[in-house]
Formats: C-alpha cells, sequence, structure tokens
C-alpha cells in the first residue's frame, strides 16, 4: 500500500514548508488541513472511491489542494488543460468518463461543476493500492490529438522515488515549477517533493524576470528549452542552481553550454507522460552533455536500430482507449535516438523523418543544424507532399537579424548533404507551440499551405 504523500510529510514534519506562492509560504500541515477539509466537502458532495473528478488545473494553491483532496476522497484526478476550449474540455471529461470537475469560474459543464473552496469535515489521509488509478493526464498532442494516459499509485510512487536517488533529492531542496500544472511535468514537482518533503516555489505563469529572480532561492529547476533561453537571455548574472532539469524535447549544446557557463547545473532530460515525465536524465554534477541516461528502475533500448523503447515500475500500463505496452511489456515511445559514451541520445521521433527522392531526412538533424547558425533563434522542420520527390524538406525560422534564405541554404551546406537542405522556407516571429513549448508541427505544416 502506498500512503498519501502529503499526509505522511505532514505527520512526520508538519511546520516544514511545503509552498512558495507569491511570497507567502505554507507548510505541509496547513495544506493537508485544507485538502483533509475538501477531501470531506467532495465525499458530501457525492464523490466516492474509484471515480474519475476532473480538475481545472492552475498553478495556484487551491489547485494543488484540489488534488491531493481528490485522491484523499478515494478518486483518481483528471487534470484539464486550461488552454483548452469549452467542447474540446467536454470531449475530455466525455473521454475520461470523469463524474465531477472542480472549476473556479463554478461554469456548468456536461458534469456537475464543484468549487474549489467546497468544505466539509477533515477527512484525513488513506491508504493506496499500487494498481489504483491516481493521475489521468492528456499528452500535449504535438503531433495530432493527445491521448488520455493512466498513471497507477504505483506508477508515480516509483517514479518520485527513482527521480530523487538520481537527482539527490532531500527535504532540504527547494525546487522552481513553473510548468503548468496539468501537464505531467509540473504535477510531477509536486508529487516529488511531497514525497521528500521539500519545498516547491510555484509561479503561476512564465514570466522571464520572475522566474530569474526565483533561481536565487531554489536548488532545483525544471525548464523547456524555451524558457531556459529566455531567461538566459534577459542579462549576463551568474546563478548557482544544483540541478536544472531541461526536457519538452532535446535541447541544443550550445543552449546547454550557456546555462552550466553561468552556473545552472543543466541536465538534459528524457521524459514523456506515459512514464509519470522522467525516465532518462543526464548525470548531476558532470559538464552538461545531450546523453541521457536511465534513471533507477528504468530500462532503455533500441529496436530496429534506433527506435527507443522503455519499461519500468514508473511505465503506465493504459491508454484511457488501448493498452500502452507492447506484448513484450516494453513501451514503444515513438522516439529515435542512438547510443554512445554510455548514454542515449534522442534524435527526434519516427514521424518526424522526411522521405525525399527515396533519401531518409531527419527532422532533428536539420533542426539542430539551423539552430546552430547564428541569426536563427529556433527552427522547426517537416515534411511537405511533392509530386517529384514524395516530400520535400520545410523550414520554419525565427530569426535574430536580417538573413536571406539563400544564405541559410549556403551555411547549412557546411555541415548537411545536399538533399537534406530545406526546399521550402517560412520565417515566422514565433513558432506555433503547445503550452509546454513543443511546437506543433501540424501548425508549422499549414504555414506552407
Amino acid at each position: 500500500m502506498i500512503e498519501d504523500w502529503l499526509s505522511a510529510a505532514a505527520a512526520v514534519d508538519p511546520d516544514r514548508t511545503f509552498l512558495m506562492i507569491d511570497g507567502a509560504t505554507y507548510s505541509f500541515a496547513e495544506v493537508d488541513d485544507r485538502a483533509a477539509r475538501m477531501a470531506g466537502g467532495l465525499l458530501d458532495f457525492g464523490v466516492s472511491g474509484g471515480d474519475r473528478v476532473a480538475l481545472w488545473a492552475n498553478n495556484d494553491l487551491s489547485t494543488i489542494v484540489a488534488i491531493f483532496a481528490i485522491w484523499r476522497a478515494g478518486a483518481a484526478c483528471v487534470l484539464v488543460n486550461t488552454r483548452l476550449t469549452e467542447p474540446e474540455v467536454v470531449d475530455q471529461l466525455a473521454e475520461s468518463a470523469a463524474s465531477f470537475i472542480v472549476d473556479p469560474l463554478g461554469r456548468e459543464w456536461s458534469v456537475p461543476s464543484i468549487h474549489p473552496e467546497l468544505a466539509g469535515q477533515p477527512h484525513r489521509g488513506r491508504l493506496h493500492e499500487p494498481t489504483s488509478e491516481c493521475l489521468i493526464v492528456f499528452t500535449s498532442g504535438s503531433d495530432g490529438r493527445g491521448r488520455g494516459v493512466v498513471l497507477s499509485w504505483g506508477n508515480l510512487d516509483a517514479g518520485q522515488a527513482a527521480s530523487a536517488r538520481h537527482l539527490g533529492h532531500t527535504s532540504e531542496d527547494v525546487w522552481l515549477a513553473v510548468l503548468p500544472m496539468f501537464h505531467v511535468g509540473g504535477a510531477a514537482i509536486l508529487i516529488r517533493c511531497a514525497a521528500r518533503r521539500s519545498a516547491v516555489l510555484l509561479h503561476d505563469r512564465f514570466e522571464p524576470e520572475e522566474v530569474a529572480a526565483g533561481l536565487d532561492q531554489v536548488t532545483l529547476a525544471s525548464f523547456v528549452a524555451t524558457q531556459l533561453a529566455a531567461v538566459l537571455d534577459l542579462d549576463e548574472r551568474p546563478y548557482d542552481v544544483r540541478a536544472v532539469l531541461v526536457g519538452g524535447g532535446p535541447a541544443g549544446q550550445s543552449l546547454l553550454d550557456r546555462a552550466y557557463a553561468r552556473g545552472l547545473g543543466v541536465l538534459s532530460t528524457y521524459g514523456m507522460t506515459e512514464a509519470g515525465s522522467q525516465i532518462a536524465t543526464s548525470v548531476v554534477g558532470e559538464p552538461p552533455r545531450r546523453l541521457v541516461v536511465p534513471i533507477p528502475g528504468a530500462s532503455m533500448r533500441l529496436v530496429n536500430g534506433n527506435e527507443i523503447q522503455v519499461r519500468g515500475p514508473m511505465v503506465t500500463g493504459t491508454y484511457l482507449d488501448a493498452p500502452a505496452h507492447s506484448d513484450d511489456g516494453w513501451f514503444i515511445t515513438g522516439d529515435l535516438g542512438e547510443y554512445a559514451d554510455g548514454g542515449f541520445r534522442i534524435t527526434g521521433r519516427t514521424s518526424d523523418v522526411i522521405i525525399s527522392g527515396g533519401e531518409n531526412v531527419m527532422a532533428g538533424e536539420v533542426k539542430e543544424a539551423l539552430e546552430s547558425l547564428d541569426l536563427v533563434r529556433a527552427a522547426a522542420v517537416v515534411g511537405l507532399p511533392d509530386v517529384t520527390w514524395g516530400e520535400v524538406v520545410a523550414a520554419a525560422v525565427e530569426l535574430s537579424g536580417e538573413v536571406s534564405f539563400d544564405e541559410l541554404s549556403d551555411q547549412l551546406r557546411a555541415t548537411l548533404a545536399g538533399y537534406k537542405i530545406p526546399k521550402a522556407w517560412r520565417s515566422v516571429e514565433s513558432l506555433p507551440r503547445t503550452s509546454l513549448g513543443k511546437v506543433r508541427r501540424q501548425a508549422v505544416r499549414n504555414l506552407f499551405a
């Protein structure tokens, strides 16, 4: 059985700070008491063990209390992306078979709506079966519609324990959290810190200046590459943060080197919703590199030469609509990689392979080459249908200065074969991204329509 992480922390270390939000601090006991009273209210409202309760998940105190309250009531929590339209939310409520939704705005939905201020008689912590549902998170859907991932208590508990061993995460740490709570990366920080009895410095949105100031108060942080770049672009000030996890897609070596030179212990991190977030990370204390190693208990392998599969107790066995594992128990990630120098390097997605004139072109390789050029701030590379070539390589770029596409093509020829050079180009002020900073590939393709 797995004990509720918050109630366990409150019992052992009630006065220790758990949350730091907008200059206010909340101890484990304070958050536990709020969650207990809300859990009592949920039970009075009709929530029962085995239910699924959706949650409009902001980065704020009421959301965090509600997550633990839903679990305390014996239900699984379905995290709702606050950027979705109403029809999209309704679809997810139906797909997840949620019985209720906790919504601070009190709107009417297809299921009964509960306000997060609901309270009743305190309902204290409970024990959970490792196989019981804990969290349901929809993937970001950067390549299409997101899928509902069902994570058990056993998955998430194994993930937090393995992460702690890999990072050396203790109760003395403070973790800066700016990733959205409706994504697994944000929720995982909350779980890890509750389980380790450490503090979370929570930001409700990404504001580079505020986040940079917050780095002076923390020992751990999590960013996507675009967020890290925005912080570094503010000035040249030094930092002192032991471990900064950079995920949401591979980060360029030049960005990692910049951050490391400024005192940020950057770690390339490979994760996915299906693994409760983190499953492989660089080694703490080593100079930054793009190679990752599995965290304790996790395994990675390459099949068919470069297709990544993973397994471990943190990896889910199911989506809402289908099993997640292959027949031999490995999860097929859809990612591509290579193994060298004792670690795995993520090179792209299977959907990133562009077949042009019979040659395979890795979109990730072209993207990396583009982003190594001086005047290219960010790039996205996709394949477009073509009568002659089957597909052609197309690139959308964010530029930081004046440069022609012909000049970019000439610069690329120093590192890329001719058939890998983009034949179609677009310059954009900002690439279309998901709320987690991942490029929306279909939206990029639409730029060329």
